[in-house]
Formats: structure tokens, C-alpha cells, sequence
């Protein structure tokens, strides 16, 4: 078992709802995802390294400017390999109240997106993800810190996710767990 592969052991607690993150199978993304990633790592770094050798040769200090190039050469290669790693890292899930989306390697990140606080759903196709068919979502609430993105879904993935997500009809059994679970204050 790899690092993306192991299992997200988060418990989150809110009043007395207990979630428990290892209930449903974490759904992976696309493997195609890492193609894009790495032909925009490569189309950002192989002018940069280029650019880097032309100047060296224009001003005559060749080995400064093609030591620059040979270091962004080395990063594009790291690039190259660690992405599929990263790719492999991303996934979600949905469970009876909300959404999880994690990523990461080094620094992996869980987020959980209630149900209920979920505004709107985006479905973004850039050129390359159109290109191999593929598409991203974004889904979003009042609080940005509470948005997520998830990307390398193919496109029907990405359509049945966001009308899942925007359909009412299985929001409104979690709507009053929700709202009992939520901490109210008292302005005065």
C-alpha cells in the first residue's frame, strides 16, 4: 500500500453527529489527470530552460545560464515522475451528509463540504481536459474557506456529480440533522 492509498482515519465530531470518514470508499480520479498535469509541466519548464541556454549563449557566460538550465531540466523531470503520485492521492467521497475531497502528498488535506451549504456547482473543461475528456468541479458555499475543487473527473462523472449535488430531493433528510447539529450563538 502506497502513501495515496492509505486510508484518511478522521473522525469529526459536531454536537451529537459523529462522522466517521472511513464509512464509504474513497472514489479516485481519472488517471488521464496526470497526462494534463504533465504537458503543462513541461510546456511552463522546457521554454524556461530554453530561454535560459539562449541567453547563456548570447552574453558568453555558458555555464552560469546553462547550469540554470540543466536545474530546471532536473525539475521537470522530478515533476514528471512525482505527478502521477499526486494524481493518485486525489479522491472523494459522499456520504449521507456531505462531501469529502482529499489531496496531497507531503501535505494532505481533507475537506468535508455539508450537503447543506453547498450554493453551487461549477463543471470546468479547460483545452487539454477537453482534448482527453475530462472535467473539474468546483463546488462552492458562502465561506470560501469551505469550497472545494475537484479535478480529473471525465465529464460524465462531472455532470452526474453536479446535478447529484445541486438535487434537493436528498438534501432535505440531512437538512434537520444539520441544523440540530449546528452550534448556535447568542447576539445581544
Amino acid at each position: 500500500m502506497n502513501d495515496a492509498d492509505e486510508p484518511v482515519t478522521t473522525k469529526a465530531t459536531a454536537g451529537p453527529v459523529t462522522i466517521d470518514a472511513e464509512q464509504a470508499p474513497w472514489q479516485g480520479v481519472d488517471p488521464r489527470l496526470a497526462s494534463i498535469r504533465r504537458i503543462g509541466w513541461a510546456l511552463w519548464l522546457a521554454p524556461c530552460a530554453l530561454v535560459a541556454m539562449i541567453i547563456g549563449w548570447i552574453i558568453g557566460q555558458v555555464l552560469v545560464w546553462w547550469s540554470l538550465a540543466l536545474a530546471i531540466i532536473v525539475l521537470m523531470i522530478w515533476q514528471l515522475i512525482a505527478t502521477g503520485r499526486r494524481v493518485r492521492a486525489i479522491g472523494y467521497r459522499l456520504d449521507d451528509g456531505s462531501v469529502w475531497i482529499k489531496h496531497g502528498l507531503l501535505f494532505r488535506r481533507v475537506s468535508v463540504i455539508p450537503y447543506v451549504r453547498i450554493q453551487y456547482v461549477d463543471v470546468n473543461r479547460g483545452p487539454l481536459e477537453r482534448a482527453v475528456g475530462l472535467a473539474s468541479i468546483s463546488i462552492n458555499t458562502a465561506a470560501a474557506a469551505l469550497s472545494g475543487r475537484l479535478n480529473g473527473l471525465t465529464a460524465d462523472q462531472a455532470n452526474n456529480l453536479r446535478d447529484w449535488l445541486t438535487d434537493p430531493s436528498h438534501i432535505l433528510g440531512t437538512s434537520a440533522r444539520a441544523a440540530a447539529a449546528m452550534p448556535t450563538t447568542d447576539i445581544q
